[in-house]
């Protein structure tokens, strides 16, 4: 084989490494043959193993704390968990998982640590490993609520405080293949928390004390998870096989995301993350890093801000030649209308005065804000969202905005597409918000679906639906 592929014995002897990139490899010519340029192909990346579960974790994530980290490592095992301090560490964590195998990966923290260990996983696919198509055979996802925003935690977990609270008890916390009382699916309405209890639930997630019992049960679920995917075949009592493919964006910079923007969102993050940096050293600090730090924010600083006029843009939006476009028009309906082509170079969608350019492929942005209703309409499409909303317009229909029902056929402009462009008109850059991250300033930004990702799906369908796939 080594004779028939044209390649030296002694190279094969010097890339039997699985940590060597074959790809920088020169083929020596065998002999009598001519010498060749073509490189060694690089290795498959190692097959996935859906029983082995990996944990990272963000240590500056709000809800992650040195209790949670050990308990962690106590139930799934210290080799398993990964706690990053920084974007590097993350990678190498990646790097990491990759190379043995994880089927499963559970990711704590916000919407920022969920892209950022999806990005450091496609990378060493990439990269490392060189796989052509780096998200075809990523791992399974599962995120867990401990950030601020947590937009991707509320499209995969039962609906309420952080979502946790609604699942299921486990008659063993610590016991990863201990059996719950529901099949891995949600608890039923009746073990809902009764309304009463919420506030208090609230406020746990306020003070950044998210109830860690709720947490173990997360884990413990997708430890159940990947103990059944071990053994073909086995259902029931304790276990959970729903999975839910979830579009992936992918940014100029080659990061990848599940929304971002620029405009009254991004706009808002930095006026946050100035309003922390006010409380660092205060009694207020721990609240105010939650949810009810973004009101406080946008009450302060960013609608006195819009008001005035200060953070007024001017955008020229488009999508490139041969991308499919749909216009959602809400005067039918909100039925997608697919716009013409354009016949070279790029259709422009929007130019003029905007008060927030976004696109996401998950229908929530921080705190529950359902801006992208239209985000899981067409499979594989994001829901692109331009607006110009006067403060007139905005303060009273700021519920409407939340819920994701505001329409306004001359002020808000709702696209499906596949990838588009945004160019800041005029002299200043503008903010520009990626996952829930403040991401500096920037005259434009272009966003592509990337392919998508497998997350477990902890809802599921409706219960009269339970038996369709």
């Amino acid at each position: 084989a080594v004779a028939a592929a044209g390649v030296s014995p002694a190279w094969v002897a010097l890339s039997s490494g699985p940590t060597l990139r074959a790809s920088s490899v020169r083929c020596l010519p065998a002999p009598g043959r001519p010498a060749s340029r073509r490189l060694v192909p690089r290795y498959a990346a190692p097959p996935l193993d859906d029983s082995k579960v990996a944990v990272l974790l963000s240590r500056n994530a709000r809800g992650v704390t040195e209790r949670l980290i050990g308990w962690a490592e106590g139930a799934c095992g210290a080799d398993n968990v990964f706690a990053t301090n920084s974007l590097e560490e993350a990678r190498e964590a990646g790097a990491a998982i990759v190379e043995a195998g994880y089927g499963t990966v559970i990711s704590g923290g916000g919407d920022g640590t969920l892209a950022a260990a999806l990005t450091a996983v496609r990378d060493a696919r990439r990269d490392r490993w060189g796989e052509p198509v780096p998200l075809a055979g990523m791992p399974r996802f599962a995120v867990l609520p401990l950030g601020t925003g947590n937009a991707m935690a509320r499209f995969i977990w039962p609906r309420g405080a952080g979502g946790l609270e609604l699942l299921p008890p486990c008659d063993d916390a610590s016991s990863p293949g201990a059996g719950s009382s529901s099949s891995g699916r949600h608890a039923p309405r009746s073990a809902w928390p009764r309304p009463w209890l919420w506030p208090g639930v609230v406020w746990r997630f306020v003070r950044g004390r998210g109830d860690e019992t709720a947490l173990q049960r997360a884990i413990n679920l997708v430890m159940r998870a990947g103990a059944a995917a071990g053994r073909p075949g086995v259902t029931g009592r304790g276990t959970l096989d729903r999975v839910i493919r979830v579009p992936v964006l992918e940014s100029d910079t080659n990061d990848l995301c599940f929304m971002a923007g620029c405009g009254f969102d991004a706009f808002l993050l930095d006026d946050f993350q100035a309003l922390k940096k006010l409380v660092k050293r205060t009694p207020l600090k721990r609240p105010l890093s939650s949810v009810l730090g973004y009101f406080v924010a946008m009450l302060v600083f960013t609608l006195p801000r819009y008001i005035t006029g200060r953070h007024s843009l001017r955008v020229r939006v488009s999508v490139p030649v041969g991308s499919p476009v749909f216009y959602v028009d809400p005067r039918r309906g909100d039925a997608a209308l697919a716009l013409a082509q354009a016949a070279e170079g790029s259709l422009t969608l929007y130019e003029g005065p905007a008060s927030i350019v976004a696109a996401g492929t998950c229908p929530f942005l921080g705190g529950g804000m359902q801006l992208f209703p239209f985000a899981r309409s067409a499979e594989g499409m994001m829901h692109l969202r331009i607006a110009n909303l006067s403060p007139l317009r905005f303060v009273p229909n700021v519920m409407k905005i939340f819920r994701g029902t505001y329409r306004n056929t001359l002020a808000a402009f709702d696209f499906v597409c596949r990838a588009c462009s945004v160019e800041i008109i005029g002299e200043h850059k503008a903010p520009f918000q990626q996952s829930g991250d403040a991401m500096g300033r920037r005259r434009g930004f272009k966003l592509h679906i990337a392919g998508s990702v497998r997350f477990l799906d902890f809802v599921g369908l409706p219960d009269p639906l339970r038996h369709l796939s």
